[in-house]
């Protein structure tokens, strides 16, 4: 079956968190108050206390009487922008999945992400390293779905209610530009077996910082349309180096892709930098297969994503 090159874009207006760093470092605080007092899960030793201490001696380090040119040459590296970008995902799943109720509440994937290097880069695959990595995303998509309204009704993989169905999202974090359509086709097939009905729909979920190379980037903003137009740009160039591999789909159930973008956001105006997380659609329901009602409920799912960002939100 042949699907439209169409693309659902989440189209926010130019906004994203502004988070300063301190924020950041009072979310990961209590975060880490989270786990040992209501999870009983302690957090010495673990990743998320390596990003509360980088976090922290960054802020010192802005707070003090150090050179600027030294503070930033010092702090341009992966671990700074794993330390910040993660520490605002940490916060996030905090706020977000401590309200689903005990009988739902994934402790166990909460006790996982804990675990890991700071920066990826130092992952090693053959010893389970990105693992870790790989629950945090599913959780840190699950939280930003629900900041906007979709509350997650269920872990394995990541499921929701919408319009009366039930989604089931299989995420895959791209690790190299090599393994993309290995990721998708797996996605795929594993998609087919967890949706159980034909009233069931799925959606891949796709990490793409590191395909892209938007880790350790901070993008500069001037303007409103500077930071839209750069997430525009970036889908266009992940659908331009990696192909289509999703052509070849034929179980008309799996109706969409998320791509998710992170990186770190420079505003001008308000002078802070702070975590930019977008996720955009791309569509695969066509209504020359008879598809048009997943094709306009794909549509709703998006604008109510786009709505609820946008009240969330502080324009540029």
């Amino acid at each position: 079956m042949t699907h439209p090159d169409g693309l659902c874009y989440n189209k926010l207006m130019a906004r994203f968190s502004l988070l300063p760093f301190d924020q950041i470092l009072d979310g990961i605080q209590e975060t880490r108050a989270w786990y040992e007092e209501s999870l009983g899960i302690p957090t010495a030793g673990t990743r998320l206390e390596l990003i509360h201490a980088k976090t922290a001696e960054l802020i010192r380090d802005l707070n003090s009487s150090l050179i600027r040119e030294d503070i930033v040459e010092r702090w341009s590296n992966f671990d700074t922008y794993y330390a910040i970008s993660d520490g605002a995902g940490f916060g996030k799943i905090c706020r977000e999945i401590r309200q689903i109720g005990p009988n739902l509440l994934p402790k166990k994937t909460l006790r996982a992400i804990l675990h890991g290097p700071l920066s990826p880069t130092d992952e090693n695959p053959s010893d389970g390293s990105v693992n870790a990595r790989n629950l945090f995303a599913e959780l840190e998509l699950a939280a930003d779905l629900s900041e906007k309204g979709i509350k997650p009704s269920g872990f394995d993989d990541l499921q929701f209610d919408f319009d009366g169905v039930p989604f089931a999202v299989q995420c895959k974090r791209l690790m190299s530009p090599r393994s993309v359509a290995n990721n998708i086709q797996r996605a795929y097939e594993q998609l087919q077996r967890n949706l159980v009905t034909d009233h069931h729909r799925g959606l891949i979920a796709l990490t793409a910082e590191r395909v892209l190379n938007l880790d350790g980037r901070i993008l500069r903003v001037e303007k409103e349309e500077d930071l839209l137009s750069e997430v525009h740009r970036l889908i266009e160039e992940f659908r331009t180096r990696f192909g289509h591999p999703w052509w070849n789909f034929v179980d008309t159930r799996v109706v969409g892709l998320i791509i998710v973008l992170r990186f770190l956001c420079y505003t001008v105006r308000h002078n802070v930098i702070g975590p930019a997380y977008y996720v955009s659609f791309i569509n695969l329901a066509s209504p020359e297969c008879l598809q048009a009602s997943e094709l306009k409920r794909l549509q709703a799912l998006t604008s109510y994503l786009q709505r609820a960002a946008t009240a969330g939100t502080i324009p540029l």
